[in-house]
């Protein structure tokens, strides 16, 4: 298959089985299990058709082997579709590896070449695993003027607390702010602890006004 745009997809196998019992599959990307196991347990008829999904599989843009993988026997599988994963929601939490895509000056801007923790993403945004709670990745390495973007959906108008989850090893000040669709919405957010780069705190401005609908933050 041929991906045309970096980013996450919900993986939907259609299913049916006359078969008691848990049936289960698997999808692999390049040899790789990106969905772990998508199991059912409905037995309603042959012909009898459901849907199993996982959501917010990564999928880089290029050309890929897909394969499903029966892991039990006793279902029939009608189709696999790949769809994008609606956009995410606030409020809520923003994994900032996860920018839009697009490349650069769409997804993000990053001043110096190439992915310097070597993690997650291929292009020029620098990446690495995280110690914090929860684990995952963190973007590092940052120049004053580099930033990432999101495609967002407020589900509801109101007011809210942004809050960045920050580390630094740099005496002084540091700061970032918060764009909504190109304009400024909470001024400075400054910190000056340097306990480290894995020594993680909460950065908060409060009461900024989100109307609701889609919005690029």
């Amino acid at each position: 298959v041929n991906v045309t745009e970096h980013g996450h997809y919900d993986l939907t196998a259609r299913v049916a089985s006359a078969v008691p019992g848990t049936k289960t599959l698997h999808v692999e990307v390049d040899g790789v299990n990106v969905t772990g196991p998508m199991s059912f347990t409905d037995a309603s008829g042959w012909q009898v058709w459901r849907d199993v999904v996982a959501t917010r599989v990564r999928l880089t843009a290029g050309p890929h082997t897909l394969r499903v993988v029966m892991d039990t026997g006793g279902f029939n599988l009608n189709y696999l579709k790949v769809t994008p994963t609606p956009l995410p929601t606030l409020p809520g939490r923003l994994q900032v590896e996860d920018y839009k895509p697009g490349g650069a000056g769409v997804g993000y801007v990053d001043t110096t070449a190439g992915n310097a923790g070597g993690a997650y993403r291929s292009d020029d945004v620098d990446i690495e695993p995280t110690q914090d709670i929860g684990g995952g990745f963190n973007v590092g390495w940052i120049k004053a003027g580099e930033w990432l973007a999101f495609d967002v959906n407020v589900t509801r108008h109101g007011h809210y607390d942004l809050t960045a989850r920050v580390a630094s090893d740099v005496p002084g000040t540091k700061t970032l702010h918060v764009e909504v669709d190109g304009v400024d919405v909470t001024g400075p957010m400054s910190f000056t602890d340097a306990s480290g780069w894995q020594v993680w705190r909460d950065v908060a401005v409060t009461g900024v006004r989100l109307t609701r609908g889609p919005h690029t933050l």
